[in-house]
């Protein structure tokens, strides 16, 4: 069996939150996953505090499963935000889904918060989930697999749903000013899902969404998550190249040095963005180009 050299994640699902920002910067909970205003003040706080460059929002991977109707329990700042109830229970209830509205719950907060921070002249990076996140986060993983080989046709319609959502979320958070748009689907990558599968759904469906973002992205960039660029990579997606910088250093003024030198390239990838903070010892960056 060929063996695929994908990048090594050695970070978690949610935003860590110390509890130092939190008694500083008097953070409320759940609050700061709910409300803009309070949203953007921790992101902000969370800079500062591990002397990074970048804004991010949000701080989970359940704000796009929940605008479909998959139910989430909050939590606090230790545990954050976890999926506590399909909507997805069996083959008729594929027919719930819908586009999302973006003009209510949770996703409307983040986009407000993307507004606020880039009003308050910060950098700012809206982190998007993959289709295979998303869908594992509306079923069960055991029947979105099954409803995958025994239900193509209608798993090719919700799926094509999840594609078009993704897409508009994208360029929303681009019209409000996000620079960055952090694109990861965790449990959608090559080694988690195999080859085949990649190649047929997983790759092909995060594929179409970069090529349906051509031309789209105006001043900003998107960042794939390494296991996403490189599981692409894997099976000829994208082609790779390494750009030079004048400068080693933190990964966030990196990204932000690239963008002004290569503003034509509009796509990354092979390393974690959420290590934007973290001393980058090269001063390589990985140029995206679709095949």
């Amino acid at each position: 069996m060929k063996e695929y050299n994908i990048f090594k994640c050695t970070s978690n699902e949610n935003v860590e939150i110390q509890e130092k920002i939190i008694k500083k910067y008097k953070i409320e909970f759940p609050k700061a996953y709910v409300n803009s205003e309070e949203m953007a003040r921790l992101s902000k706080s969370l800079k500062i505090y591990n002397n990074d460059v970048i804004c991010k929002v949000p701080f989970c991977s359940t704000v796009e499963a929940e605008a479909y109707g998959a139910l989430v329990r909050l939590g606090d700042e230790k545990s954050g935000p976890r999926i506590s109830g399909y909507i997805i229970n069996d083959f008729e209830d594929l027919k719930k889904i819908n586009n999302i509205d973006f003009n209510k719950g949770r996703i409307k907060e983040v986009l407000k918060a993307l507004d606020i921070l880039t009003k308050e002249k910060e950098f700012v990076c809206l982190a998007v989930e993959g289709p295979i996140t998303i869908a594992t986060s509306l079923m069960d993983s055991k029947l979105f697999y099954r409803l995958l080989r025994k239900e193509k046709n209608e798993m090719d319609k919700f799926l094509g749903t999840i594609e078009n959502n993704i897409v508009e979320y994208i360029l929303k958070g681009v019209r409000k000013g996000a620079k960055i748009i952090s694109y990861a689907d965790p449990v959608g990558t090559i080694d988690m899902i195999g080859p085949k599968l990649y190649g047929e759904v997983s790759g092909k469906i995060t594929y179409n969404i970069l090529k349906r973002l051509e031309g789209r992205l105006e001043k900003s960039c998107l960042h794939l998550c390494g296991k996403t660029s490189t599981s692409l990579e894997s099976l000829d997606f994208i082609k790779v190249t390494p750009l030079v910088l004048q400068n080693s250093g933190i990964y966030g003024q990196q990204i932000k040095d690239f963008m002004v030198k290569y503003p034509d390239n509009k796509f990354i990838g092979h390393w974690c963005i959420k290590r934007s903070w973290s001393y980058k010892k090269d001063n390589i960056i990985w140029s995206i180009e679709l095949n």
